[in-house]
């Protein structure tokens, strides 16, 4: 797909384009775990300075 370049996204290669979302997809849900790591860390902070 990489090799193609540019022309995946043209209307004759639908499966191109739907692993090019994929791709996308993908990267977006590596941003939402490390979001999740940060939130987390700092919510045991809060929890470890409270002595909860």
């Amino acid at each position: 797909m990489q090799v193609m370049g540019a022309d995946v996204l043209k209307q004759e290669f639908p499966f191109a384009r739907h692993l090019a979302a994929a791709k996308m997809a993908h990267y977006l849900d590596g941003t939402t775990e490390i979001q999740n790591v940060v939130i987390s860390r700092a919510l045991q902070k809060v929890y470890t300075v409270l002595g909860c």
